[in-house]
């Protein structure tokens, strides 16, 4: 009983930062979290790439194919993942339908561009978009070049109007690490 009335009192007078923000301390807690995924994430690919570290038989990371789907109503960027090609193309069609009209995202002025899912010759990819009215530069990455160059493109539309990120003089430059 002494030992958790002691806890509780040095709680609330040792670290009055933490009792009286309680939300800071949620916040801090998830941001933790999320950078040790990332690192468990890096470290799983780096053993892989490594061919499995010392002696390990590791397999091979969950790899998801990715498709990109530009729509061609608004210009807007949509990137669906999946186990499979057509899963992918079937949750970029998806996203497409939900945030506009279902045409824009069929036919032959809707741009869709897949993974090559038979190879997988890095471990992560960085594009930049620069957007032709401002001349800003916004950065993606992701797992294939598709990924990100459709985070590239997709963080240049929560910036500027979509038409701006994605015609057909607005390329994306891409680059593979290993």
């Amino acid at each position: 009983m002494k030992t958790l009335l002691s806890v509780l009192l040095l709680i609330a007078f040792a670290t009055p930062a933490l009792a009286e923000h309680p939300v800071n301390l949620e916040q801090r807690v998830r941001n933790l979290e999320r950078q040790m995924n990332r690192l468990s994430q890096r470290v799983v690919e780096l053993e892989y790439a490594n061919g499995g570290g010392s002696g390990g038989n590791y397999p091979m990371p969950a790899f998801e194919a990715n498709c990109m789907l530009i729509d061609s109503g608004y210009g807007k960027t949509f990137l669906g993942t999946g186990f499979t090609k057509i899963d992918a193309e079937f949750n970029a069609r998806k996203a497409c339908n939900t945030a506009v009209n279902a045409t824009y995202c069929t036919g032959s002025n809707a741009l869709l561009r897949c993974d090559d899912t038979s190879t997988r010759s890095s471990i992560r990819s960085v594009c930049l978009v620069t957007d032709s009215g401002y001349g800003k530069v916004f950065r993606g990455e992701g797992l294939t070049q598709v990924a990100a160059e459709a985070k590239a493109r997709q963080s240049c539309q929560q910036s500027v109007n979509a038409t701006y990120c994605s015609g057909s003089n607005v390329k994306a430059q891409c680059d593979s690490q290993f």
